[in-house]
């Protein structure tokens, strides 16, 4: 049995149409979290995005068993993964260490973990939490790790789909430091095309790591531009200095924190977060040739990603 975490998300709904487009028959167990036990309050797009998903996965043809609970719940985390033999494990670098510790002792024996490549950040406050996550697993010969880049091709992706409102809406768009740290954005459907590839891969993949990014390396500025395009529309970038952007989030992230100290995680409601000013200034691009050698990774190119996702956001506006 295949089971699946983030199945609701944005690879996770291409990964299932894969799925049923290459007729799998094999039994899979899909874990679905309540809003009630989620520590991010979903604006009603996000729910409405993750239903449409589920709904998605329940009317196709494939042999799917629903499991609702919270990954965090460790007695919960164990009754799903019993006769499971494969994970393929997107919901989080942060519940990777209990599923697979979970995992192994009770038999399954393949843990395909999507991770990050925030892990080669120059920043120790941002790297430090997710090596100390991934040290703890690399060495496992049972794991197979997926570290995506930026991630787009949904209406529902944080970043891109905010990118691509602001420079639709406005004439003029903010930009940290002067926009030439090199970005290399994955669609989430190439993501969801190596999950399957890494599944039914004859080659063994276990104990390896891969950097999954697009196709097309490019300044922020070129990857603004190149939006704009797309939209029909002239925008004006106003660079702003790195070291006032950080100072003034810094006080907005200890204001936020201030009024919404009652939340579990009160950083998951941030507009904007340090880390992300801090990795503006820093190159985030990555080679994907082991993963074109092993499974025959071929990433989209970013014209022809936001050009689909544009059209699929203005048909849902229509």
């Amino acid at each position: 049995m295949l089971l699946v975490t983030g199945g609701t998300g944005n690879s996770g709904r291409y990964f299932f149409e894969k799925l049923a487009k290459e007729n799998y028959t094999g039994k899979i167990r899909c874990i679905v979290r309540h809003d009630s036990q989620t520590t991010i309050k979903l604006s009603e797009k996000r729910r409405a995005f993750s239903k449409n998903n589920l709904d998605f996965i329940k009317h196709s043809r494939l042999d799917v068993e629903f499991v609702y609970g919270n990954l965090l719940d460790k007695d919960f985390l164990m009754a799903s993964l019993v006769g499971v033999k494969t994970v393929l494990h997107i919901a989080g670098i942060h519940h990777s260490k209990n599923i697979i510790s979970i995992g192994e002792k009770i038999g399954v024996d393949w843990f395909i973990c999507v991770h990050t490549t925030g892990i080669f950040s120059k920043y120790p406050s941002i790297n430090e939490n997710y090596r100390s996550i991934e040290d703890k697993v690399i060495d496992n010969k049972n794991v197979t790790i997926l570290r995506p880049t930026l991630i787009y091709g949904s209406g529902n992706d944080r970043k891109m789909s905010k990118l691509i409102h602001s420079i639709s809406k406005g004439k003029f768009l903010p930009v940290v430091g002067f926009g030439k740290n090199l970005f290399q954005p994955v669609h989430a459907k190439d993501l969801a095309n190596a999950y399957w590839s890494v599944l039914v891969s004859k080659k063994s993949l276990k104990g390896k790591q891969y950097n999954l990014a697009g196709k097309n390396k490019m300044t922020y500025k070129e990857m603004l531009y190149c939006i704009s395009d797309n939209l029909d529309k002239r925008i004006i970038l106003i660079f702003l200095p790195y070291t006032i952007c950080l100072f003034f989030v810094h006080i907005y992230t200890f204001v936020h924190h201030v009024f919404k100290w009652r939340e579990p995680y009160p950083e998951k409601s941030l507009i904007v977060t340090v880390e992300q000013v801090k990795r503006m200034t820093e190159d985030k691009a990555f080679s994907f040739e082991a993963a074109t050698n092993d499974f025959r990774y071929s990433p989209m190119s970013f014209k022809k990603g936001i050009r689909d996702q544009i059209n699929d956001l203005t048909e849902k506006t229509a």
